[in-house]
């Protein structure tokens, strides 16, 4: 049995089902801040369940939480839990604002958790926020359950100590330049620790992050068995329609992809906070080209984290943001390399799930506000705030006309600007 949820409640849920487990819970998990997680893992470790925990550091905690996060931790190692970190590092972490510890931004960045009576993927951190996010049970899957925890053991042996084998694939790619190697492994010059320095990826040899020659159902771990960018793509491009759900949205060219996919007819829905800590400008202007462009964006009243995909084919739950560093990208065009977050995409293609998922993905959409909505909202307060420094009044409504009116005359704009181009080309 497969169960599909959409909500602001999915760790919670997700809790229920480990509260059944009586052998072994196995967890592959960003970070976990949430004390009723600990506690439910110390009350299962005292029932002689086995827990394994595959995580980020916790230098990667933010400072007021990370005596609690790490005591909870040294709680559940002291009854016999099983811990493993990802110390790696990838690409260039000092471009990213929100990293904490040392100009490091720690690539893993998965969610899933395996037990043996489930397997379970979500988009969801166990954190202390109740945020729209994404949920796939698999209840008595076999299949499923050995899945998880073979992707589980690769993550182990690949990316914790002592083994770090991710360097000797590196390391031992064939097709890259040997001379070149050293490069892919070189840390920034202004990393001093030596422990980051040891686990530093700029980028992988394009070998070792697979390119799938078709869709299958299953759990992959991006860039290794699937590169996130292509295979979401390819399973956009492959369907009717595309309900998406993503924290954030401000990778240009996939928001280029979802216009051009517009363009061919389908029906694109994107939910959203509509919200950048880094790039907010880009963000905005994204948006706007989107809905000028007959794609619907929404944004919901509620806080939003979920990784979703939905279309006539397949549901998709994942750990994948749609910025560049979540779908990876190519470095240059003159070597094959890659570079990405280590991520978990999740595939399923049943038609029950779909039509769940449609409904409770229809249902947030229907009760969002439209990001137009947002911007003159937003654009609003600025302007009141400029009139009072200036000692000027206007009408709130006229002047909220004026701005949307605006607002809406720039995606006019650029609608007759992209169809005069492929107009064009189409004449070419």
């Amino acid at each position: 049995m497969i169960r599909f949820e959409y909500s602001t409640k999915i760790v919670d849920n997700v809790l229920c089902e480990l509260e059944r487990a009586e052998k072994y819970i196995r967890i592959a998990m960003f970070q976990i801040h949430r004390n009723d997680v600990f506690d439910l893992l110390e009350s299962k470790l005292k029932e002689g369940v086995k827990i394994e925990v595959f995580t980020l550091p916790h230098e990667s905690v933010k400072p007021k939480i990370f005596e609690s996060v790490k005591k909870n931790f040294e709680k559940i190692e002291k009854l016999g839990a099983k811990t493993y970190f990802c110390w790696w590092n990838v690409g260039s972490p000092l471009r990213t604002s929100t990293n904490v510890y040392q100009d490091s931004w720690f690539s893993f960045h998965g969610k899933f958790v395996v037990t043996e009576k489930s397997a379970i993927t979500l988009s969801a951190n166990f954190l202390d926020e109740d945020e729209l996010d994404a949920l796939l049970i698999f209840e008595k899957n076999d299949k499923q359950i050995q899945l998880y925890n073979k992707k589980f053991d690769w993550l182990i042996e690949n990316f914790s100590d002592p083994s770090n084998k991710i360097r000797t694939l590196i390391e031992n790619a064939k097709k890259y330049p040997k001379e070149k190697i050293p490069i892919l492994l070189k840390p920034e010059e202004r990393v001093k620790n030596k422990e980051l320095r040891e686990h530093w990826v700029r980028d992988y040899p394009g070998e070792i992050c697979q390119e799938p020659s078709t869709i299958n159902d299953g759990l992959y771990i991006s860039p290794f068995d699937c590169r996130a960018r292509s295979y979401l793509e390819k399973i956009i491009e492959e369907s009717n329609f595309a309900f998406i759900s993503s924290e954030t949205l401000t990778d240009d060219d996939f928001g280029k992809f979802l216009i051009n996919q517009r363009q061919k007819g389908k029906e694109i829905k994107l939910l959203s906070s509509g919200i950048s800590a880094d790039f907010q400008s880009r963000t905005n202007s994204i948006f706007q080209n989107m809905i000028s462009l007959g794609i619907d964006v929404g944004i919901p009243k509620k806080d939003i984290h979920g990784k979703l995909v939905i279309t006539n084919k397949r549901v998709v739950v994942s750990s994948v943001n749609i910025n560049k560093i979540g779908l990876g990208i190519r470095n240059t065009k003159t070597l094959d390399k890659w570079r990405a977050n280590t991520e978990t995409i999740t595939v399923v293609s049943d038609k029950t799930i779909i039509d769940e998922a449609k409904k409770q993905y229809k249902s947030e959409f229907k009760d969002s506000r439209s990001f137009i909505d947002l911007l003159v909202e937003k654009e609003k307060k600025n302007v009141m705030k400029d009139l009072k420094n200036m000692d000027m009044k206007i009408d709130e409504s006229t002047l909220e006309h004026i701005i949307r009116e605006k607002i809406e005359d720039d995606a006019k704009s650029y609608r007759k600007y992209l169809e005069k181009i492929i107009r064009q080309a189409k004449k070419v």
